[in-house]
């Protein structure tokens, strides 16, 4: 069994997931990250909760740090597991800008739009003017 450095992390940080994770999850990052992205979704139905967006800034700084971990992409799994489905939830596009620059967000506009639509882009990128 291949133990996966990007959700030992993600558990490590988000110990919330594990009563939805069953045997095997914790070799199958995509869906582990989709366990946090419901996770996330529940906690803000009522608006933003600082001390767990924090939380979630620290792991996607983890993330960006570029840890070493031997030939493991821990980049993909988070980008589509997580970033990605940030702009998709409503609930959760008030992330965004705590983990990605504008400029960040500008730069990867063709390759976001494509992948969670115009208008979830545009939702997102208006979150920055409201900051």
């Amino acid at each position: 069994m291949k133990e996966f450095v990007l959700i030992k992390e993600l558990v490590g940080r988000f110990p919330e997931v594990l009563p939805s994770m069953s045997e095997g999850d914790e070799e199958l990052p995509y869906i582990v990250t989709g366990y946090l992205i419901d996770w996330l979704r529940t906690e803000f139905k009522a608006g933003p909760k600082p001390e767990i967006t924090e939380r979630l800034v620290s792991f996607s700084n983890w993330v960006k740090s570029d840890p070493k971990v031997g030939s493991e992409d821990i980049t993909t799994p988070f980008v589509i597991g997580i970033v990605e489905k940030l702009f998709e939830h409503p609930e959760l596009t008030c992330l965004v800008p705590r983990i990605m620059s504008k400029s960040e967000l500008l730069e990867n506009e063709k390759y976001l739009t494509s992948w969670v639509g115009e208008a979830n882009y545009r939702r997102a990128l208006n979150t920055y003017s409201q900051r």
